[in-house]
């Protein structure tokens, strides 16, 4: 009986330590700041003009890319995509305007416009303006916070869902396709 005793005790230590040894903690935040309808002013603020949002739709499982037509006379000329970036151990919201032949019209990321404002410089963004996923490259020195790679590593994911869903994205469109 007491070797049994003795390995159950055994047993409940190797758990508890083997349970702190293989876990981390991992920062938890709420999936609605990562809503599409939260960043409309964020989206206004970018350099492209229309005159009105589409109805937000929920288009099912698109992982974290959220779409919102915009509109120009109730023509659908453009979708806003947002998703986010990684940074440290936090996600930063990234949003992208996409043509309505899958090009990248302009993009913007709020959290840099505080201390990383070159990456939302005219300059930088010409990089990629105009560009589809084939040749989305933006070419620049990776900062410690934001990382360029993972900026048009994210590009060419928000083109690839917008060319890989159309038909779930672009169903709303009025006879435009």
């Amino acid at each position: 009986m007491k070797s049994i005793t003795r390995f159950f005790i055994f047993f409940k230590i190797f758990l508890v330590i083997s349970i702190f040894s293989f876990s981390y903690g991992v920062k938890e935040s709420s999936t609605e700041r990562f809503k599409i309808e939260n960043f409309k002013e964020e989206i206004r603020k970018i350099d492209f003009k229309f005159d009105k949002f589409g109805e937000v739709k929920q288009y099912g499982v698109l992982g974290f890319y959220n779409f919102i037509p915009l509109e120009v006379k109730d023509k659908i000329i453009a979708y806003a995509c947002l998703t986010h970036l990684k940074v440290y151990d936090r996600h930063e919201p990234f949003i992208a305007i996409i043509s309505l032949d899958g090009k990248i019209l302009d993009y913007s990321i709020p959290e840099a416009r505080k201390k990383h404002l070159i990456l939302n410089s005219k300059e930088i963004k010409q990089q990629v303006i105009g560009e589809d996923k084939s040749n989305v490259e933006m070419d620049m020195v990776a900062g410690s916070t934001f990382h360029v790679p993972s900026i048009n590593a994210e590009l060419k994911n928000m083109l690839n869902m917008f060319e890989y869903k159309k038909n779930i994205i672009r169903r709303d469109e009025k006879g435009e396709q």
